[in-house]
């Protein structure tokens, strides 16, 4: 991983990490059965021992991706 940023309050809710290729990638604390998710785009990661926060990761690679998680972290 390239980077990685996380924002805090009183509890973690979103990680986000920059892979070498320039994708995104963010963990955000949701349940991933609360949403509908984009196939093979947002896997639900709960109990597989993930680095970062959340149970469901997002991997980010085009305007569209963005578009389809900014309303999820906000």
């Amino acid at each position: 991983m390239f980077g990685v940023l996380l924002a805090k309050t009183l509890k973690n809710y979103v990680c986000v990490s920059i892979r070498k290729g320039g994708d995104i990638v963010v963990r955000v604390a949701i349940n991933p059965d609360t949403i509908e998710r984009k196939p093979g785009s947002a896997p639900d990661v709960r109990g597989k021992g993930c680095c970062g926060t959340g149970d469901l990761e997002i991997l980010i690679c085009s305007d569209a991706g963005l578009e389809w998680t900014i309303p999820l972290i906000l």
